[in-house]
C-alpha cells in the first residue's frame, strides 16, 4: 500500500490512539461521515471516518481538536497501520482536510457578538 501517515506528523494526543495532524497525501485517504454514526446518533455527534482510498478500509476518525498547524487529530487504529523502517515523509499541512468550527465555537462567537452589540443598549440611559 501507499504511505498514509508519517511518524513526522505523529503526536501524543493523550487518547491512547496513534494520532497524526495530517496524512502524507490526502488523495490516498477518504473522509466521510461515519455511516454507523448516522444510524444511531444525533447529527451533532457524527464523527468523520477516515478510509484508505485504495481498499476503502476503515482506518479511524478525524477530529478538529488537534495541534497546529492543521488543528486536526487523525486518530488511527494501530491495527490498520504497518510500520516501515526508513525515512518518514515530512508532514504537509496542506494535506489535512479543512478545519470545521464546532457548534460551540459558532455559539461562542454569536454570544460574544450579542454581548458586544446588545449589552450597551440594555444599560443605556
Amino acid at each position: 500500500g501507499k504511505p498514509l501517515f508519517s511518524s513526522k506528523a505523529k503526536y501524543n494526543s493523550g487518547t491512547g490512539w496513534p494520532s497524526f495532524w495530517t496524512p502524507v497525501d490526502s488523495s490516498n485517504v477518504v473522509e466521510r461521515v461515519d455511516p454507523r454514526d448516522k444510524e444511531s446518533l444525533p447529527s451533532f455527534r457524527w464523527r468523520t471516518e477516515v478510509l484508505d482510498r485504495a481498499s476503502m478500509t476503515h482506518l479511524g476518525h478525524v477530529f478538529d481538536d488537534g495541534p497546529k498547524p492543521t488543528g486536526k487529530r487523525y486518530c488511527i487504529n494501530a491495527a490498520a497501520l504497518k510500520f516501515v523502517l526508513g525515512d518518514a515523509p515530512a508532514g504537509d499541512a496542506k494535506q489535512a482536510s479543512r478545519r470545521v468550527k464546532s457548534i460551540f465555537e459558532w455559539l461562542g462567537a454569536t454570544l460574544i457578538l450579542l454581548v458586544v452589540c446588545i449589552f450597551p443598549f440594555v444599560f443605556s440611559d
